[in-house]
């Protein structure tokens, strides 16, 4: 675990769960991490954040994206 020094709070950061949520929502496809990422954007829930805090969504969020920056905002490769 560490710390998330942008949070206003410093929580922690499970990072092994947040892997484990990226590695289920990847496993789904290209398409679903792209929806994923919308819908956590907008404050939605997606299962695979069932569990994680606030802060461990923002580095699922931002671990997904970093992963799609490859595809260039689209699934084609």
């Amino acid at each position: 675990m560490i710390t998330n020094p942008t949070s206003p709070n410093n929580a922690i950061v499970d990072r092994e769960k947040v892997s484990g949520a990226v590695d289920r929502v990847c496993a789904a496809g290209c398409t679903y991490v792209t929806e994923t990422i919308a819908a956590l954007n907008d404050g939605r829930d997606v299962a695979e954040a069932a569990g994680l805090n606030p802060d461990e969504r923002q580095v699922l969020v931002d671990e997904l994206t970093a992963i799609m920056s490859v595809y260039d905002g689209t699934c084609e490769t």
